[in-house]
């Protein structure tokens, strides 16, 4: 069946092997036929006892189904007549929203943890349907591209909008150190010379500092000066 070929009719197998399970189930039928005393055996045919596989056609706008509800479309042959393929993952929900039959067709299977999963992809949906699901899987798409560009956007917005705070609060701290920077320092320290001594502080008298205030006092006489008169206090002494 994997290579979209089945049993003719009236065909006895070429030969037989003892089964193998491969998933769980197949191999908990085995055990219990071998516990009931039947020995497991699997029928194999050649390609000459074999034909294609033909499935049903699409009738009243309905796909064919197997058990399973769903399409094996191993190979291109096993597509009804009547019907077509879409390998599109939002086929499905398109046909279910324009009320369209459609099949999950399987593709392949998957055997992993004891188990066989099938492949899925896409639908099968009837011929004349496949204009109404075109159309509307181009305007899906577009749709989901307008989508995703506006994400884009709006993403693109809220960074925009984080770097602008950003800089607006670093541009506030700048400004803050700033103005703190600019004012006086209300206590200065005296540096050490290169010896590592405290430099000797300067006093000056008030009336040196100001020389507006000498400009009215009288400057006091030098006694060394020519013709000034030695007056002789008596060095504290009355005389």
């Amino acid at each position: 069946m994997r290579e979209g070929r089945q049993v003719k009719a009236g065909q006895v197998a070429a030969k037989q092997i003892k089964h193998r399970g491969v998933t769980v189930r197949s191999k908990r039928t085995a055990d219990a036929m071998e516990a009931s005393g039947i020995e497991p055996t699997a029928d194999l045919f050649g390609e000459w006892q074999t034909e294609l596989f033909r499935s049903p056609p699409v009738h009243n706008g309905r796909v064919p189904r197997n058990e399973f509800g769903n399409v094996n479309l191993f190979t291109d042959s096993m597509l009804p007549e009547g019907a077509v393929h879409i390998p599109n993952a939002n086929a499905k929900r398109l046909c279910k929203e324009l009320s369209i039959d459609a099949a999950d067709a399987v593709v392949g299977f998957d055997f992993r943890r004891g188990q066989s999963l099938p492949i899925v992809q896409g639908v099968v949906i009837p011929a004349e349907a496949f204009d109404l699901i075109a159309d509307a899987l181009r305007e899906d798409r577009h749709v989901a591209e307008e989508k995703r560009l506006a994400e884009l956007e709006q993403r693109a917005l809220k960074y925009w909008r984080r770097l602008l705070v950003a800089l607006r609060v670093r541009a506030d701290v700048d400004a803050s150190f700033a103005r703190h920077s600019e004012r006086p320092s209300e206590i200065t320290f005296a540096s050490r010379d290169s010896k590592g001594k405290q430099p000797e502080l300067e006093y000056s008298s008030p009336h040196h500092a100001d020389p507006e205030h000498n400009q009215g006092s009288e400057p006091e006489p030098d006694p060394e000066a020519p013709g000034a008169t030695s007056v002789d206090t008596g060095g504290g002494f009355i005389i």
